[in-house]
């Protein structure tokens, strides 16, 4: 993932697209400290972790800008940017056919740490635990 970055880097700095060069950059360098933080070398999710808190800074940001402005087309445009470098969570359907299929117990917190472990990145709290909700309901 940190090759795709730095090409799309390269990329953004041929086209002149100083939107998408400062996302990709701020990403990357976000995930350098992460990593430098824990003494290791960036990985995937270092870059995931890293691609999650930008998109959480900007949605952050962009409730501040003012609807039809050029700051709040510019941040929705980050946003987009960084969205599409995640890689493709986890759906409703795979989190309740795994927890179905192995038969696990219905406990929040032991669900949750299956699925974390199971799906790792790819996995939306949020969404998961809504659907270990339902899971406990049924």
């Amino acid at each position: 993932m940190e090759k795709k970055i730095r090409t799309l880097i390269k990329d953004s700095m041929i086209n002149k697209d100083k939107v998408a060069l400062t996302t990709y950059k701020s990403v990357l360098e976000n995930a350098q400290k992460l990593a430098k933080d824990k003494k290791e070398d960036v990985n995937d999710s270092y870059i995931i972790t890293s691609i999650k808190k930008e998109i959480k800074q900007l949605e952050d940001l962009l409730s501040y800008c003012k609807d039809g402005t050029d700051k709040y087309a510019e941040t929705k445009r980050k946003i987009d940017i960084a969205t599409s470098l995640l890689p493709q969570m986890t759906s409703e359907d795979e989190i309740l056919d795994y927890l179905t299929s192995n038969k696990v117990e219905k406990d929040m917190g032991l669900c949750m740490r299956v699925l974390k472990v199971k799906f790792k990145d790819t996995l939306d709290g949020k969404m998961a635990s809504q659907v270990v909700k339902k899971y406990i309901n049924s």
